[in-house]
């Protein structure tokens, strides 16, 4: 949390109460920044911030603030996992891949005979993918015919009912052999516009209302 150096002086010391439960829930501390006098050396150590509590993984994050901004409060959250089944690095080769784009040639990793849980309901089938701590999974569906439709299109075709049938089905299917698996070499990103409205469809609506937010709590 970075607050104004400028606005502080106006309004008074941080709230102990509040500093103290930054700390124990949130691990972090409230910092004071020169918003208007030093924007880019704040918008710098934000970003930089964000790259050391991500584990370097976000290394370009843009702060959105500016030389108007009174308070900008960031947090970071990354997961790093080790498969509980890792693909050996030597089994990786060029090998041709169906996407939506149509087929290349691209890094395919490579497992084989391993145990995984499998199901299949007649349209998708899938398989549930832990990590090595045995708390987290990754599940992979795919369409049970060859077709050229794209995946994504075909699995939001499904009725909520019938997506959560099958994760659940599969979440509690019985481990088969795998005779091989191969997986793209792949990352995955997501930018979430639009945060103030997801926040209200949630019920967080006094904080971002002019009129009602109070944060004098801080």
């Amino acid at each position: 949390i970075w607050i104004d150096s400028e606005y502080i002086k106006k309004a008074g010391n941080i709230n102990p109460e509040y500093s103290d439960k930054v700390g124990s829930y949130m691990g972090t501390v409230a910092h004071t920044a020169d918003f208007a006098k030093d924007t880019q050396g704040t918008l710098e150590e934000i970003t930089a911030w964000v790259k050391q509590n991500t584990g370097g993984l976000i290394s370009d994050y843009k702060a959105a603030a500016d030389k108007n901004t009174v308070i900008d409060i960031i947090n970071a959250v990354y997961f790093y996992g080790k498969w509980q089944n890792p693909f050996p690095a030597e089994n990786t080769q060029d090998q041709e891949f169906r996407g939506i784009k149509g087929s290349s040639v691209v890094k395919m990793m490579n497992n084989e005979d391993i145990f995984l849980k499998y199901y299949d309901d007649g349209k998708f089938k899938g398989i549930e993918m832990p990590y090595a701590d045995s708390t987290t999974v990754m599940d992979i569906i795919l369409p049970e015919e060859d077709t050229d439709n794209k995946a994504g299109a075909l699995w939001a075709a499904y009725s909520d009912e019938r997506q959560n049938r099958f994760i659940k089905g599969l979440d509690g299917a019985q481990e088969q052999e795998i005779g091989e698996l191969r997986l793209p070499k792949f990352t995955m990103d997501m930018t979430a516009d639009n945060i103030k409205q997801t926040l209200i469809s949630l019920g967080m609506t006094d904080a971002v209302d002019p009129a009602e937010a109070d944060f004098s709590g801080i």
